[in-house]
């Protein structure tokens, strides 16, 4: 098998930016202990009937906890993923919003700067005019 006590060794990841930590080997088995892990082998291939004596293995309840606290991770994490699928719709939504808005105010933009251009037209006509009396006058 492999050495009951390995020190951990760290090693940093190609980019530099994390560090690996790698679980610690398992230490050998006693005779005792290779025995209550077939039985939780057997028990995950078709877990023993109800009324068992194993039923109040250590082993077996430790197997019955650590699935508990995976189911109820699993049901916190489909929380989570409902969660943020409706974040990321809202994001949608607003986002789709602000591009409709922005469409407003380009045509907007459009249409006021086709004013100011015929303004500026207007102006320039009525300077030449203003140019072509202003000498009359004099």
């Amino acid at each position: 098998m492999s050495e009951p006590s390995a020190p951990l060794s760290r090693s940093p990841t190609p980019g530099g930016s994390a560090t690996i930590i790698p679980f610690r080997a398992r230490p050998a088995a006693s005779p005792s202990r290779r025995a209550g892990s077939a039985r939780v082998g057997s028990a995950q291939a078709g877990f023993v009937q109800a009324g068992s004596a194993q039923a109040s293995d250590p082993t077996r309840d430790r197997l019955a906890r650590a699935l508990a606290t995976l189911n109820a991770a699993l049901v916190d994490q489909r929380l989570a993923m409902a969660q943020w699928r409706s974040a990321l719709a809202e994001l949608k939504a607003s986002a789709a919003g602000l591009g409709d808005t922005l469409v407003h105010y380009q045509a907007n933009l459009a249409s006021l700067s086709q004013g100011v251009s015929a303004l500026r037209l207007q102006a320039k006509s009525l300077a030449a005019w203003a140019d072509r009396v202003a000498p009359e006058r004099s």
